[in-house]
């Protein structure tokens, strides 16, 4: 399924550089939909030669709500550097843009998950997050996933561990 996915997303940057940008964020970063649409270039950051995206917004989880804590997400040099390409030169930009309507362009980009790539899922956007996570459960490990996808040990034991078996080098 994984390399089926990446085979189908890999025309993405030339179809619709959007789809592409929500693709890496999903597939590459873990983020929800709630936080691909919040991210700007600038969250995008380079910490002892590890690359990180910043998200200094409330994400889902309650003890984060109404305060100034920043959770850091670590992304592969391919997913930063991907999206690095995107940046115009307004680092303050949003990463997918104010491009409209998002809610549409989330639902044309779920669309083609599930006629081309075959997702059956409610949320099909979310399945990528979820392929994520299941590569480095049975990768690098739980707690790996659980640092990524920013959830507990248990909800990555649950969800994400028996979801694929691979050996991939985790290109997106």
């Amino acid at each position: 399924e994984i390399a089926f996915v990446r085979e189908k997303c890999s025309k993405l940057p030339e179809l619709n550089p959007s789809w592409h940008k929500i693709y890496l964020l999903a597939a590459g970063a873990g983020l929800r939909a709630s936080e691909i649409y919040q991210v700007k270039f600038e969250d995008l950051r380079t910490l002892n030669g590890q690359h990180f995206l910043f998200l200094p917004f409330a994400t889902k989880r309650q003890k984060l709500k109404g305060t100034n804590f920043t959770e850091k997400v670590g992304i592969s040099d391919q997913v930063f550097n991907d999206l690095k390409a995107y940046e115009n030169g307004n680092p303050s930009e949003l990463i997918v843009g104010a491009i409209g309507n998002l809610q549409r362009v989330h639902k044309a980009f779920a669309r083609f998950l599930r006629d081309e790539c075959g997702f059956t899922d409610n949320k099909p956007v979310h399945r990528l997050r979820k392929l994520l996570g299941a590569r480095l459960a049975t990768g690098p490990g739980l707690y790996h996933a659980a640092r990524t996808l920013r959830n507990s040990i248990t909800v990555c034991e649950k969800f994400y561990s028996d979801l694929v078996e691979h050996k991939n080098n985790f290109e997106v």
